[in-house]
């Protein structure tokens, strides 16, 4: 099984990757979108676990990975920023957030749906109600909906 931390920039994804039957350790930089897709999808039909930083573009990208069929986990940047073992930078971060993962006892986000993201951008920024579809902004308009837009 292959386990990968990714840690975003907005040019680049800087990857490390785990092979549990080996034990390597190995650093990638993707530098383009079309390049982490290629990566991705070569990848398809092997036993993946993929971990990612919480943050906005890592829930498109947990969507996108799911659909090829990686196991996606977000962990919040607090827990993840425990396990850097040397100075802050890309490749420590991406390393950690493979340590962090095998942790059992370690707690992750779940994915946001489209639909949640704009749920939370709708009462966020209620000027954007033109150009979404109706029935998203009926149940982002429900008061005992805005709990739960505000807190997941």
């Amino acid at each position: 099984m292959l386990i990968i931390g990714c840690d975003f920039h907005p040019g680049f994804q800087q990857i490390a990757i785990f092979d549990n039957l080996t034990g390597e350790m190995r650093e990638k930089r993707l530098q383009h979108r079309t390049e982490a897709e290629q990566f991705y999808r070569g990848l398809a039909g092997q036993q993946v676990r993929v971990g990612m930083e919480a943050c906005g573009g890592a829930h498109y990208w947990a969507r996108e990975l799911r659909a090829l069929g990686h196991e996606v986990f977000l962990l919040p940047p607090q827990y993840v920023k425990a396990y850097v073992k040397r100075g802050k930078n890309d490749r420590a971060d991406a390393e950690a957030i493979c340590e962090a993962m095998s942790r059992p006892t370690m707690r992750f986000v779940p994915v946001k749906t489209v639909e949640d993201v704009l749920k939370i951008a709708l009462v966020r920024q209620p000027e954007a109600i033109d150009w979404v579809e109706p029935e998203i902004v009926a149940t982002a308009r429900r008061p005992d909906d805005a709990d739960s837009v505000l807190t997941h």
